[in-house]
């Protein structure tokens, strides 16, 4: 598509050949993220398909929230969001390569300009990889990571968005994406990092002996806070990531 165009162009004008040195496999999985990373359901339509299929009651939520997926999927996303940052959010990424039931942490950096501010703010994270697949079955993906949530998350001041798929929904295909979102205040210290774990999951079927690669895409924002992506930037430059 245009937008995965767009991403690769911004991506080798920031980042030149360390870029353009990746495997293809590991760019491919890149672009996949960010081209999913900024989508969000939209409200008016979730709420609609919620309020025509239900069901309705105490307990239902996962089961609503899988009406919601077979429709609008990860919803719709922005092309701009996907391509560029802003002042108030930024966006990192990595790339890597797991063996069966390994898992690798990535440190995300927290920025100082977010704590003790009684402001909505989000971080979301979205992890894509490309898997061999199994004929005939069923389940044919056979290969599934996913993030473990963060320890301690919600000292940032943010708990689970309640407007996205739960986690086994979005662990079903080879993308997965978590929002965390919130307006209390941020405990956040100088040089702060947050470990967010990748983690892939026993094979399914057979076992696939192959190092599978993925890309990663996390974003922390707090509309209006200017000063977030120029702090962020400042501690950050490019790092590989090994498992």
């Amino acid at each position: 598509s245009r937008t995965a165009h767009r991403i690769h162009d911004a991506l080798e004008a920031e980042y030149g050949q360390e870029f353009l040195q990746l495997s293809n496999p590991q760019r491919a999985a890149l672009i996949k993220a960010l081209l999913v990373h900024s989508a969000r359901w939209p409200g008016p339509t979730a709420t609609l398909v919620r309020d025509l299929l239900g069901p309705f009651g105490r307990g239902q939520a996962p089961r609503q929230k899988d009406n919601i997926r077979r429709f609008i999927g990860y919803g719709a996303f922005d092309a701009d969001d996907a391509v560029a940052c802003a002042a108030d959010r930024a966006t990192f990424w990595a790339v890597g390569s797991l063996a069966n039931e390994r898992s690798v942490d990535v440190s995300v950096p927290i920025p100082v300009a977010i704590g003790g501010r009684t402001h909505p703010h989000y971080i979301s994270a979205t992890l894509a990889w490309l898997t061999p697949v199994q004929p005939g079955r069923k389940a044919y993906r056979a290969v599934r990571m996913k993030l473990v949530d963060p320890v301690d998350i919600e000292n940032l001041g943010v708990t689970a968005h309640g407007n996205q798929p739960d986690g086994n929904q979005t662990n079903r295909g080879t993308v997965y994406t978590r929002c965390w979102s919130g307006d209390r205040a941020a405990v956040v210290t100088g040089n702060m990092v947050v470990p967010l774990k990748i983690q892939r999951e026993p094979d399914a079927g057979a076992t696939v002996d192959e190092m599978v690669p993925f890309g990663l895409a996390v974003t922390v924002s707090m509309p209006g806070q200017i000063a977030l992506y120029d702090e962020v930037r400042a501690r950050v430059r490019p790092t590989p990531v090994r498992p």
